[in-house]
C-alpha cells in the first residue's frame, strides 16, 4: 500500500484536471480517494517528521522565553486573567489565544520544551492538511497535493513547526477561514456549520496574532470588490462583523501595544523598505531562491493567460490585495524587519496555493515529445509521454526541496530566523532536565557552560533562557560561564557567578565538552570538594560539589519563620588563626513584599546572653539566596559563645518566631553554632 501510495503521490500531483473556468471547486475531477488520502498522509508525515526532528534539537530562544513567561512557567501556572494581565504588561502587541491554549496544554502535558513545542507542530501539520483541502476545493486534488508538498518542504515555514510561538496556529486558522469563505461565497455550503466556522475562525485569527487582521482585511476588500452576490454577500459581511464584536473587548490592549511597538526607534530603523520586503519575501517563498519564486510567478501568469481559470484569477486577486495591504502597512508603520521576517508567513497560504495551481496546471497541459524510433525509442517515448505530467511535478518538487535544503544550511538562513540563531550556541539543557529531574535538590546551584553569554541575561519578567531549565523545570538556581574563558578571566567569572553558593552542581555535555572544562574543575576544587556524580552518560555529566567547610554528607539544617521566610541552610566556619567566623546562610522569601519588611541579624552571644558582635542586613537581593558574612572574634575574652540568627521587622523591631525543622526548637533567637575561646 505504501509503495503504491508513493507512486500515486507523483501521479495525483499533476493528474487531476483543472476545474473549468467559472468553477471554483474540483467538480468533475475523478480521483481514487483512498490513494489520494494515502498520498496526503505521506506528505503530512514528511512535514510532521521534519518538525518533530527539531523539537529537542536546540534550546529555547528569546521569543519562546516570552511565551513561557506569559503563561506562568516560572510561577504557579497562570489563570486566563493572569495571562491577559501578563500580556498587557510585557507583550501588549500580542493577543492571547495561543497563550490560553499553551497554558492549558502545559497543565496536562508538562512544561518541557518538547511538550510545549508540540502545539506548533500539530498546528503546522493541520495547516498542510488545510492547504490541501483549500487547493483541492479550488483547483482539484492534484493542486491540493502539490500545495501540501510545497508547504511540507518550505524550510522557513518548518522553523515555525518547533517554536513555542503562535505562527503555525495563525496559518492553520487562515487556511480554515479561507476555506469557509470560499465555500460560503462560491460553493454549495448548506446548514449553519460552515457559517459558524467562518465566524469563529475569524475571531480566533484576531485573538492569535495582530497580522491576521491584514489577511481578513484583504479578504474583506476582495469580497466587497468581487464577491458580493445576492443572498450571500451581505451574510458574509455580517459574519465578519460578528467576529469583530467578539474581538472588541481586547482592542484597547492590542492597540496600545501596537502604538508602543511602532514607536520604538529600534523597530522603525530596522524595518524593510518596500523593495527589501519584496526581495525577502521572494527569497523565503522561493525556498531560498528569488529566481524560483519569480519563475513560479511567471508560470502562474502564463497558465492564467491560456486557461483563464476563474478560481485561480479570484485567488490571485485576493493574494495581490493581501500583499498590497502588507506593503502599505509596513511602509506606514515600519514594523517588519529582518528579525521579524516571521510576520511574512501570513502570505504563505495565498502564494503556496497559487504556486500549486501553476505547477499542476502547467503539467496537465505539457506532454513530452516523441523519442526516436525503434523498439527502445518507442518504449521510452511512450512511457515518458504517458507520465510526462508526473515527471514535471516531481522535477519541480525535487528542485524546490533541494533548494530549501541548501538554503537551510547557508549562513544567510540564520539572518531570517531572528534571535533563534543564538540558541545554536546555547547548551541543550533539556537533557540535563531529564537526567536530573529526580535527583536535583533545592540547594543545588547548576554550573554549566555556554557559547553565548546571552543565555544568562534576564529579559522581560526578569528571567533568562537558562532560568527556564533551572528554575522552571528543576526548581533550582544556576548560571553558565563562557566556554572560551581561561586564566584570570575564568577565575574572575567563577567568583562572580558562584558568589557564596556552597553547593555547585557541575553540568556539561560529554559529547561536546567545553574547551575550559579541566581548568574550570581545577579552579572549582580550590574552594569546593568534589562529591557525588549524579549522572554519567553519553549525553550528560553532572557532579555535585560542596564548600570545603562542609563534608559531602552534609545534612541541611532548615529554619522556618512565621512570616513565611525560610532559612534554607546555614553553616559556620571558624578561622582560629585569623580570629574570625565565616557565617553562610541561605534565604528564601515567598513574596518580594517581605524583602522590605524584615531584616536579619547575625550575632555572637556570650555565656551571660550579652551581644558581643553583630552584623545586620536587609533581606534583599544580596541575601537571597546565599549570604556570606564574617564576624571578628579578635576582641573576645576567654569563654563560651554562641552564634545566633534573628529575623525581625524593620520598623517595629519585633522578632519573628522561627522553628528549627530538624530539632523542632522554636524561638525568636535561634543558635546555629557554639565555640569556646581559650584563656
Amino acid at each position: 500500500m505504501a509503495g503504491r501510495a508513493s507512486q500515486f503521490v507523483a501521479v495525483q500531483l499533476a493528474g487531476a484536471r483543472v476545474p473549468p473556468a467559472g468553477r471554483g471547486g474540483a467538480a468533475g475531477v475523478k480521483a481514487n480517494k483512498p490513494l489520494v488520502l494515502a498520498a496526503l498522509v505521506l506528505i503530512l508525515l514528511v512535514g510532521f517528521g521534519s518538525g518533530a526532528a527539531q523539537l529537542n534539537a536546540d534550546a529555547i530562544w528569546t521569543d519562546e522565553l516570552y511565551s513561557l513567561a506569559n503563561i506562568g512557567a516560572f510561577e504557579p501556572p497562570y489563570s486566563l486573567a493572569q495571562i491577559i494581565d501578563s500580556l498587557a504588561q510585557y507583550s501588549p502587541q500580542h493577543t492571547p489565544l495561543y497563550y490560553f491554549i499553551s497554558a492549558g496544554w502545559a497543565s496536562v502535558a508538562g512544561w518541557s520544551q518538547v511538550s510545549l513545542r508540540v502545539i506548533s507542530l500539530f498546528a503546522g501539520s493541520l495547516f498542510i492538511a488545510g492547504l490541501y483541502r483549500l487547493c483541492a476545493d479550488l483547483f482539484g486534488p492534484g493542486a491540493g497535493l502539490t500545495g501540501a508538498c510545497l508547504a511540507a518542504t518550505s524550510v522557513f515555514l518548518l522553523v515555525a513547526f518547533h517554536e513555542i510561538r503562535m505562527y503555525t496556529l495563525m496559518l492553520m486558522l487562515t487556511a480554515l477561514h479561507a476555506t469557509c469563505y470560499w465555500r460560503l461565497a462560491y460553493g454549495r455550503a448548506r446548514g449553519g456549520g460552515t457559517a459558524l466556522g467562518f465566524v469563529l475562525t475569524a475571531a480566533a485569527l484576531l485573538y492569535t496574532h495582530m497580522f491576521s487582521a491584514i489577511m481578513l482585511a484583504a479578504l474583506g476588500l476582495y469580497h466587497l470588490l468581487f464577491g458580493l452576490r445576492p443572498n450571500r454577500g451581505w451574510r458574509i459581511v455580517a459574519g465578519w462583523l460578528a467576529a469583530g464584536l467578539l474581538f472588541l473587548p481586547y482592542v484597547p490592549v492590542v492597540y496600545a501595544g501596537f502604538l508602543e511597538e511602532t514607536s520604538k526607534p529600534s523597530t522603525v530603523s530596522a524595518a524593510f523598505a518596500a523593495p527589501e520586503l519584496l526581495a525577502t519575501l521572494a527569497t523565503l517563498l522561493g525556498n531560498g531562491s528569488v529566481w524560483i519564486c519569480l519563475l513560479l510567478c511567471l508560470l502562474l501568469l502564463w497558465r492564467l493567460w491560456h486557461l483563464r481559470c476563474r478560481a485561480a484569477l479570484r485567488w490571485l486577486a485576493f493574494a495581490g490585495l493581501m500583499l498590497g495591504l502588507l506593503l502599505v502597512f509596513n511602509q506606514q508603520f515600519r514594523l517588519i524587519g529582518l528579525y521579524r521576517s516571521r510576520y511574512l508567513l501570513i502570505l504563505w497560504l495565498p502564494f503556496l496555493a497559487l504556486f500549486a495551481y501553476a505547477i499542476s496546471a502547467f503539467a496537465a497541459n505539457k506532454p513530452l515529445p516523441h523519442f526516436g524510433g525503434g523498439v527502445w525509442g518507442r518504449g521510452l517515448g511512450y512511457h515518458l509521454r504517458k507520465n510526462s505530467r508526473s515527471l514535471f511535478v516531481v522535477a519541480c518538487l525535487l528542485l524546490w526541496s533541494a533548494l530549501g535544503g541548501r538554503f537551510q544550511r547557508s549562513d544567510d538562513f540564520s539572518g531570517y530566523v531572528g534571535g533563534m540563531v543564538y540558541a545554536s550556541r546555547y547548551p541543550n539543557l533539556q537533557h540535563a532536565v531529564t537526567g536530573l529531574r529526580s535527583q536535583a535538590q533545592e540547594e543545588d546551584f547548576m554550573l554549566g557552560f555556554t557559547g553565548a553569554e546571552y543565555f544568562n541575561s534576564d529579559r522581560k519578567h526578569g528571567v533568562s533562557p537558562a532560568d527556564y531549565y533551572t528554575r522552571a523545570q528543576l526548581g533550582i538556581d544556576g548560571v553558565f560561564i563562557s566556554e572560551r574563558l581561561n586564566g584570570e578571566r575564568l577565575q574572575s567569572a567563577l567568583e562572580e557567578k558562584l558568589a557564596s553558593h556552597p553547593f555547585p552542581l557541575l553540568v556539561y555535555e560529554p559529547y561536546n565538552p567545553p574547551e575550559n572544562l579541566d581548568e574550570t574543575r581545577a579552579a572549582l576544587e580550590v574552594d569546593y570538594r568534589a562529591c557525588k556524580v549524579l549522572v554519567d552518560s553519553d549525553w550528560l555529566f553532572a557532579q555535585r560539589y560542596i564548600d570545603r567547610a562542609l563534608d559531602c554528607d552534609h545534612a541541611r539544617r532548615e529554619t522556618g519563620y512565621e512570616s513565611g521566610i525560610r532559612l534554607v541552610d546555614r553553616f559556620v566556619q571558624r578561622d582560629v588563626a585569623n580570629d574570625r567566623l565565616r557565617i553562610v546562610t541561605g534565604w528564601e522569601a515567598p513574596s518580594e513584599d517581605l524583602l522590605t519588611v524584615y531584616n536579619v541579624s547575625l550575632q555572637i552571644i556570650d555565656a551571660d546572653g550579652r551581644n558581643v558582635a553583630q552584623q545586620d542586613r536587609h533581606i534583599d537581593a544580596e541575601l537571597l539566596k546565599w549570604h556570606d558574612a564574617e564576624l571578628s572574634t579578635a576582641s573576645l575574652a576567654a569563654g563560651e559563645y554562641r552564634v545566633v540568627v534573628i529575623v525581625y521587622e524593620r520598623d517595629s523591631m519585633k522578632k519573628a518566631a522561627g522553628i528549627d525543622v530538624a530539632s523542632g526548637q522554636t524561638a525568636d533567637t535561634l543558635p546555629i553554632y557554639a565555640f569556646r575561646i581559650e584563656g
